[in-house]
């Protein structure tokens, strides 16, 4: 019983203290055509998601050994309003996993330096079986903006990740 007391303790720590190396999506969003949906404005989804092509941003990043996260995102446009979707798996024990998800929880998306999204914790969370195709083929979830294209233009929308210390409750 002792033996495991230690490990438990020092599992808490590590998962306490990991330093996120998550770098800032750098690369071009893809803007996806989204077959017109037959939905109200009180509904607040996309009948068809896009699944996941080479064309989707993506970011991710590492955990100096212990893990690593990836995700991958397209911004569409329905009904006129701007929808962002998006799909992530993380490689690691269920603690980096945890930290995976706290990751989406603190990631924004932004057009032109403004913050007009925050929380991607919606992105589909899939198996990381999928890592080897960098997420290509999985089926991803949206979330509306709230803005429309009017106000937003698709090709300027990022989401982004902080780099930096990320702590989650084991």
């Amino acid at each position: 019983m002792f033996s495991t007391t230690p490990l438990k303790i020092s599992a808490a720590i590590a998962a306490l203290s990991l330093t996120g190396c998550v770098e800032t999506t750098t690369s071009q969003s893809t803007a996806v055509e989204a077959p017109e949906s037959t939905a109200t404005a009180a509904e607040a989804t996309v009948v068809d998601t896009p699944v996941v092509t080479a064309n989707f941003g993506r970011g991710g990043g590492n955990w100096e050994g212990f893990g690593n996260i990836l995700y991958r995102y397209a911004v569409i446009e329905q009904n006129n309003e701007v929808y962002i979707c998006g799909a992530y798996t993380g490689r690691g024990s269920t603690n980096i996993r945890k930290l995976s998800r706290e990751v989406m929880r603190q990631a924004t998306a932004t057009s032109n330096g403004q913050t007009i999204m925050r929380n991607m914790r919606f992105f589909s969370e899939v198996s990381n079986s999928h890592l080897s195709t960098s997420l290509v083929g999985v089926e991803t979830n949206c979330r509306s903006t709230g803005k429309s294209v009017d106000e937003v233009p698709l090709n300027s929308i990022r989401v982004e990740t902080r780099g930096g210390r990320y702590r989650v409750r084991i």
